[in-house]
């Protein structure tokens, strides 16, 4: 998940085949997105089927510049992603604050960070594609240890936001704007599949 220029040089023949690339923006920076444009140069697929805004170990400082760097790779190149991860576990990855509900109906409250950062992401995403946001709770319910926790309204303000201010659009493009919705879908239903 890698050296996917290498990969391409001797790629496996056939239909529907993708090579997938993992990052952490802590970690990996312009010289994974080097060897992934390498590989894109070259005729493969990739799908980034696991990604994190901390260093590759889970930990660390968030490296939220260079995370948005990848993000616009991603959206040039329509190239969809899964974030690490949807856990409580206390690490810099984690999308969610330790002893958040395990059934989901998680609001701004209950995610770290990173979980900040990526739900803004996604909604921006969404929001620059004419994408409906979707409820996924009513206002003012209670997770399962009886704390109230807030609604996940896209009118809500996050009570500690982290903005990206970088001065380079978020999602620019259209012709992926359903690549990055379409994956969170995807593990939303994973996860509820599993639980």
């Amino acid at each position: 998940s890698q050296d996917v220029d290498v990969a391409s040089t001797d790629f496996v023949q056939g239909d529907n085949i993708v090579y997938t690339l993992h990052f952490y923006s802590g970690t990996h920076g312009q010289y994974l997105r080097d060897k992934a444009q390498a590989a894109l140069d070259r005729g493969i697929a990739l799908f980034v089927s696991e990604w994190g805004t901390c260093e590759a170990d889970g930990n660390g400082g968030l490296d939220l510049e260079e995370a948005q760097a990848w993000m616009e790779f991603l959206e040039a190149n329509n190239i969809s992603d899964a974030d690490w991860a949807v856990n409580d576990k206390k690490e810099s990855c984690s999308a969610l604050q330790p002893g958040a509900a395990t059934n989901g109906h998680w609001g701004p409250r209950d995610l770290t960070p990173s979980g900040r950062w990526v739900r803004h992401s996604l909604r921006q995403h969404a929001a620059r594609n004419g994408n409906p946001l979707i409820r996924i709770r009513p206002r003012n319910s209670t997770n399962e240890t009886g704390n109230e926790t807030g609604g996940d309204d896209e009118d809500e303000e996050d009570p500690d936001p982290i903005h990206l201010d970088s001065g380079r659009g978020l999602y620019e493009s259209s012709e992926g704007a359903m690549t990055r919705c379409g994956v969170l879908a995807m593990l939303v239903l994973g996860l509820c599949i599993f639980l």
